[in-house]
């Protein structure tokens, strides 16, 4: 059986030393070598993966991995094609991995992008991430797939099914943002959703040596006046008698816990006995692997008594928010917020009762919010919640301007000792 192996060779020990990347054909006592084009530092080399190093700061790691195993393949299959292999000779050899180069760069020359973006989607379930080393979560790939559709849409209708992947500029990225906005009439946060979903399959091609410049794509994003339920409202919802629905009653304690613990929805549906520890609750967070130590609230304690340890689960997101909706409405978060949005690019203003806006994403957001009212240290709730800066965490949690002041004429009456 026919091998191909890859090595490097250097008689420097410096790990700062550029290489060639080698190739060696051999089938029983037939050996070929050959060298590749790809140069590489001598310390990237993995031996014994014979690719270059996972987590390595190689700017060209992708595109050369992808590019020596679709060499493997390309060799092999010109030594299966040849009748009279003992004519063969490592001349041949390099002239097949010379020649694969050319057809290399003529597939990067004709490859639509309709093409690209279908196959990284439809490979998308065998994606590992670097940071986590876990697959692509279920959403993540729903979400290309959407994106897939609406860009299938554009590309079809402004460009043709021929447009190539390398055509892709500044131009493209500006006509696709019109489409979503003055076409689609979609809001400014689900625009920067597909603008940012672009930019992963572009930068995964760039990777894989195609010539894409992006610079200017930019992901707009705006403030989208997410509610909160403050610590009273929280405890309406709470001393609510629903224990003759036990369908809103189990939701509403899901929403306490999340609400005094800060964890997603994701999170929440797998709590059991095992992730509590010493009166703590302590797991790896599904969105970011990221670990967390979280003490118990005595609300949650309550709840998690109730329920052995055990929180009822087996609900979707979508009827969760459902659910919940009828419960806050059965507390009376009944005042009335206004939420601003900006769709098709028009800046819309809308008033509503509390209740219609809350789903189980303000539980996370009251935690953090209410936390950082209290003047607890905002290190710690990130070191909870997840933000790695500062300025997203503030954005994230939503003090009102009224919030802000009281806390502004606290701090003025602590500073000058003013009771």
């Amino acid at each position: 059986m026919a091998t191909i192996t890859y090595f490097i060779r250097t008689s420097s020990k410096k790990a700062d030393t550029q290489v060639n990347i080698r190739v060696k054909f051999r089938h029983n006592n037939i050996y070929l070598y050959a060298k590749t084009p790809k140069h590489i530092e001598a310390d990237n080399w993995d031996k014994k993966k014979q690719r270059i190093k996972q987590g390595r700061a190689h700017e060209n790691r992708d595109s050369i991995n992808n590019y020596l195993s679709s060499l493997e393949t390309f060799a092999l299959n010109a030594w299966n094609e040849k009748v009279n292999k003992s004519q063969l000779d490592s001349n041949w050899f390099q002239l097949i991995v010379n020649s694969f180069l050319d057809s290399e760069k003529s597939e990067r020359e004709e490859t639509t992008f309709l093409r690209y973006i279908k196959g990284f989607v439809d490979n998308s379930e065998s994606i590992v991430v670097d940071k986590t080393g876990k697959k692509l979560s279920y959403r993540t790939i729903q979400k290309y797939k959407t994106t897939l559709d609406i860009l299938d849409d554009f590309v079809k209708l402004n460009y043709g099914e021929l447009f190539l992947l390398k055509e892709v500029d500044y131009e493209f990225y500006q006509e696709f943002l019109k489409y979503l906005t003055n076409t689609k009439k979609y809001a400014v946060n689900t625009v920067g959703k597909y603008i940012g979903t672009l930019k992963v399959f572009l930068n995964s091609a760039r990777k894989k040596g195609f010539n894409i410049n992006i610079e200017g794509f930019v992901k707009p994003i705006e403030d989208s006046d997410n509610v909160y339920l403050n610590e009273e409202e929280l405890k309406a919802i709470y001393e609510l008698d629903l224990s003759e629905n036990k369908r809103l009653e189990r939701v509403r304690d899901l929403f306490i816990v999340g609400a005094w613990t800060g964890l997603r929805f994701s999170d929440l549906s797998t709590l059991d006995k095992s992730y509590f520890i010493n009166k703590k609750i302590s797991l790896d967070q599904v969105k970011t692997n990221g670990r967390v130590v979280i003490p118990l609230h005595w609300m949650v304690k309550k709840i998690m008594e109730k329920y052995d340890f055990n929180l009822p689960n087996g609900i979707s997101n979508q009827k969760f928010n459902d659910y919940l909706k009828e419960v806050c409405q059965l507390a009376e978060i009944k005042n009335q917020v206004s939420k601003s949005i900006t769709r098709g690019g028009i800046r819309e203003k809308k008033y509503y009762l509390k209740w219609e806006l809350i789903s189980s994403h303000s539980a996370r957001r009251s935690f953090a919010t209410n936390l950082y009212n209290s003047n607890f240290p905002t290190i710690s709730i990130m070191a909870i919640t997840g933000h790695k800066t500062e300025r997203a965490f503030l954005a994230y949690i939503k003090v009102t301007p009224e919030e802000h002041a009281e806390k502004l004429l606290e701090h003025w009456n602590k500073l000058y000792n003013i009771t």
